[in-house]
């Protein structure tokens, strides 16, 4: 099926279309990835320089970038340091949480004091601070003891810290050293899976607490220094389903598209997170039964069907907020061991008037699979017909 190229894309757009081939898409070097990239795990991260070329030559200062599956917030991250709005949209509330972590308004000295007043209750308050566990934690299964304890602590802290950055901050900290404070020290998806750990480590989570502060901090000071600015745009940040969420907004209001789809039958995005959802009081199923393409429905008679279509309902919006010539970077991948998807996705994306002007091949170095059985993404370059 061919579409026919919108002749409304600018010739910076068509510039920007040329030069794609001379880059490596494959990013093997992982220390050029932002400093944000680490703070906070979260399965099936696409590297930061997607995005950051991507909003780079595809929007200009001011514009709007748009990312209906936010996962990690890279997409917004990038955006925010390129001097661009943004919105993106997730229904996993802990991914929610860290994005905005990562995107606040602030300058590096305001998150530093912000921080600073954290690390300063712990060392002068640790002894008298009291402890605080929902009934939600599986604390006997995840922690040992001393571990368990301190955790309460910290999150203690954490309901006491006054609303605003500062709770931010602290809540996302706390989400992130959840995973290196558990007692499963396998792969990831024993957690997910809910299995019982075999291992019994005993790390020191006010030390981890201490160490994800001082990420977060250096993160912030790293985007300044390298943007020499004090003033970056806000993220708007929307806790829905996409398509949903999207019906709200009006036609032609979105420069640039920037997002990688979840995978088809690959993961369990918000199981991935058990251990936040459960010390936050969320309710798991819920969020579950609302993924695309969720590990959990891959065994159902109609699971790709399912897939697609749901993919098909958010393109449909994304494409009718995209402004006429706007770009959108798509990173698509799947597991050789699950059903093609990839060109009924690809049909899906011609049949809703998006043009492909550049469909290329990523391998995904063996240091950045988080998903093993995915060795390969497409990069799709979509124009809006």
């Amino acid at each position: 099926m061919l579409v026919r190229r919108d002749r409304s894309l600018s010739l910076t757009g068509e510039a920007a279309l040329r030069r794609l081939g001379e880059i490596d898409w494959d990013f093997p070097a992982q220390s050029s990835e932002s400093a944000f990239s680490s703070f906070h795990w979260h399965p099936c991260r696409f590297p930061s320089q997607i995005p950051s070329i991507s909003v780079g030559r595809f929007s200009e200062t001011n514009s709007v970038v748009l990312d209906p599956f936010m996962g990690s917030g890279t997409t917004l991250v990038e955006a925010q340091r390129l001097g661009r709005h943004s919105v993106g949209i997730d229904v996993n509330p802990v991914a929610c949480l860290f994005a905005s972590a990562k995107t606040l308004t602030l300058t590096s000295r305001e998150v530093r004091i912000a921080v600073d007043k954290l690390r300063l209750r712990i060392a002068r308050d640790w002894g008298e601070l009291g402890v605080a566990q929902p009934s939600t934690v599986q604390s006997s299964k995840w922690y040992m003891p001393s571990t368990g304890e301190a955790l309460s602590k910290l999150w203690a802290m954490t309901l006491t810290t006054e609303d605003g950055p500062g709770q931010t901050i602290a809540k996302a900290c706390f989400s992130a050293i959840l995973l290196p404070s558990c007692r499963e020290d396998r792969h990831w998806g024993y957690v997910c899976d809910n299995s019982q750990p075999k291992s019994f480590r005993e790390p020191d989570a006010k030390a981890l607490f201490l160490t994800s502060l001082h990420r977060l901090a250096a993160a912030y000071v790293d985007r300044d220094e390298q943007t020499g600015s004090s003033a970056f745009p806000a993220a708007r940040i929307i806790k829905e389903d996409a398509a949903q969420a999207l019906r709200r907004f009006d036609h032609d209001t979105v420069d640039c598209v920037v997002t990688s789809p979840p995978y088809f039958g690959v993961a369990d995005y918000v199981k991935a997170q058990r251990l936040s959802m459960e010390w936050f009081g969320e309710d798991i199923e819920s969020v579950r039964k609302t993924e695309i393409g969720a590990r959990s429905k891959r065994h159902r008679n109609r699971a790709l069907d399912e897939y697609i279509a749901e993919l098909t309902a958010v393109f449909v919006e994304v494409h009718r907020v995209m402004r006429p010539g706007g770009i959108a970077t798509v990173v698509f991948g799947q597991s050789p061991s699950r059903a093609d998807a990839q060109e009924t996705f690809k049909d899906a994306l011609l049949w809703i008037g998006f043009s492909v002007e550049k469909e290329m091949i990523r391998q995904i170095p063996v240091g950045r699979r988080q998903m093993p059985s995915v060795v390969r993404e497409t990069v799709f370059i979509l124009g809006k017909n």
